[in-house]
């Protein structure tokens, strides 16, 4: 008898913790849904991150606490009177840098978010691009005491915006991504870009290295990296190898994450140079994108030193020397070292030896510091540069061929003579 009075007791101890807990469940969808359907979102109220805690929904004679750990929403003013504030994880995806990330809004109330680590200090590109360019959303970033960023946008099509995180508020943010008009729904392109510190997929670009890229999505930026040494002049050079498809643009970021050179823009092919002061030499940044967002297609980018003690990957031309050189594609040059004394006279004769349309090759000398001594374009014919040495031109000069308009393919004679 007393064993099945236990077991009815336990029954009914089951069931209610049971019907207990399908209760709090659907109270919390309720509150969860509540929240959604208000909006969290206006001047006064903020999201943020801690690492544990419970939600506290207070109203007129209401109080729910669940142990939800991860996310923390805290209000001022929540519809009618109501507060909501807790704390725990925040469920978000992780957003990698350098890498562009598809999603979709899929119904009107959604709130995506994005997360990623950055250290106080750091610099940032943040880019966005909707499918559908009537469909408006609005991003922000939280910031890991749970305060809002400057960073606020309302992106229609494509927008891009840079951003610098506090010096003291090292930690994990947040990017939001939700519907401006809470209606509207669809697929959105989404990509971070450190512009202080490499991306993990930055590429190395080296001088005399020429490299074909392509951009394949829309807001995909492809980022170099470029050790720039004290004293150095350095020579980028980039083709659109697809115009039709829209104009590119070129950025250098100098160590830190500020502009050196301002935006170029690339519609065939264009040259930049830069000197490293002593100040800011370190790793610089390039970044190759679209100038819309929105073209694809293929480039090609060569880095130079025009600084002749930096030059290593420069050939040596010795007196006498004769060589037959080709320029394979747009953009590329061709270097070489030349050792001089003063009261010498240096003959440098650039031959054209193919003819095709528009290529006119040129031939440029620099002195040791990186500055042009003499130029010439070469055109259906020879050019000579004829000049005497002189002490302050330095005793390793660079030469530098190609051709003048960047485009064209040939093939020239070079012949070097030193008396």
């Amino acid at each position: 008898m007393f064993q099945k009075l236990l077991r009815r007791i336990a029954a009914k101890s089951f069931r209610q913790t049971i019907s207990n807990r399908r209760r709090r469940s659907s109270e919390r969808q309720r509150m969860l849904e509540t929240l959604e359907r208000r909006d969290l979102f206006a001047a006064d109220s903020f999201v943020g991150v801690s690492d544990a805690g419970t939600w506290r929904l207070d109203g007129q004679a209401a109080q729910v606490s669940y142990g939800l750990t991860g996310e923390t929403w805290r209000t001022n003013t929540l519809g009618t009177g109501i507060a909501v504030s807790g704390t725990g994880s925040i469920a978000a995806k992780t957003l990698p840098r350098g890498v562009v990330v598809n999603d979709a809004i899929s119904r009107a109330s959604e709130v995506d978010r994005f997360q990623f680590r950055a250290n106080g200090g750091e610099r940032f590109q943040l880019s966005l691009a909707t499918a559908n360019p009537s469909n408006v959303l609005s991003v922000r970033i939280i910031r890991p005491d749970g305060g809002t960023s400057e960073v606020i946008l309302t992106v229609s099509g494509v927008r891009q915006t840079q951003f610098t995180i506090p010096g003291n508020l090292t930690g994990n943010y947040i990017v939001e991504v939700r519907a401006r008009n809470g209606a509207t729904t669809g697929q959105y392109r989404i990509g971070l870009e450190s512009i202080s510190t490499p991306s993990p997929n930055a590429v190395a670009l080296n001088s005399n290295s020429l490299i074909t890229g392509t951009l394949r999505e829309p807001i995909q930026v492809d980022q170099y990296r470029v050790q720039g040494r004290p004293g150095e002049r350095i020579q980028l050079r980039i083709a659109d190898l697809n115009p039709a498809s829209g104009p590119l643009k070129v950025t250098v970021f100098k160590p830190g994450g500020a502009s050196k050179t301002g935006v170029l823009q690339v519609n065939g092919s264009r040259q930049i140079e830069f000197w490293i002061t002593n100040t800011e030499a370190g790793t610089y940044l390039v970044h190759v994108e679209a100038r819309n967002g929105l073209s694809t297609g293929q480039y090609r980018l060569q880095m130079q030193t025009l600084t002749p003690t930096l030059a290593t990957s420069a050939t040596v031309l010795r007196s006498g020397t004769t060589r037959t050189e080709n320029i394979q594609g747009p953009v590329q040059s061709k270097q070489f070292l030349i050792d001089v004394r003063p009261n010498q006279r240096i003959d440098l004769q650039l031959t054209q030896l193919s003819e095709p349309a528009n290529f006119k090759p040129r031939i440029t000398l620099y002195n040791s510091a990186g500055n042009i001594v003499r130029s010439i374009v070469v055109g259906n014919g020879t050019g000579t540069i004829s000049i005497p040495t002189h002490p302050t031109m330095g005793s390793r000069l660079l030469v530098q061929i190609e051709d003048s308009s960047l485009v064209s393919t040939g093939s020239v004679r070079l012949q070097y003579r030193l008396t």
